[in-house]
């Protein structure tokens, strides 16, 4: 991307200045002003996010409650799973994302176990273990 900041007229030596395409935007004065007055009033509650503002929950508290019960329930529950009990039973609509950050909120995690190579061979792996200190340099 090229900008041009100035143009060159017939006269060699004359360069003329256009307007700046990397303009700063300001913020508005008036929040500024508010803030302001809010801190001078010694209310400095006011500076919060006022409540019922920003995006709304999906689910209520109750339902997150409910949510959590069914996943200590059935630890083997899978996301897809989970998402279609919640569509199913709550009539709530969660992507799969959605549902995995619902979990992690519940300080749940998600596992998926690690597939066993079919060349594994246990014999080498109860060898290597039993070498593993051996072969360190380090303490």
């Amino acid at each position: 991307m090229q900008f041009d900041l100035g143009y060159f007229d017939e006269d060699p030596c004359r360069v003329e200045p256009l307007n700046n395409p990397f303009k700063e935007k300001l913020l508005p004065m008036c929040p500024v002003w508010t803030w302001i007055k809010h801190v001078k009033q010694n209310q400095p509650e006011r500076l919060t996010v006022a409540p019922g503002r920003g995006r709304k929950k999906i689910l209520s508290d109750e339902q997150i409650a409910l949510v959590k019960g069914w996943i200590e329930a059935d630890t083997q529950l899978t996301i897809d799973q989970l998402q279609r009990r919640i569509r199913d039973e709550l009539n709530a609509s969660l992507s799969r994302s959605s549902t995995h950050r619902l979990m992690v909120f519940l300080n749940f995690s998600y596992f998926t176990p690690r597939s066993k190579h079919y060349k594994q061979d246990p014999l080498q792996q109860d060898d290597f273990k039993k070498t593993e200190g051996k072969n360190c340099r380090y303490p």
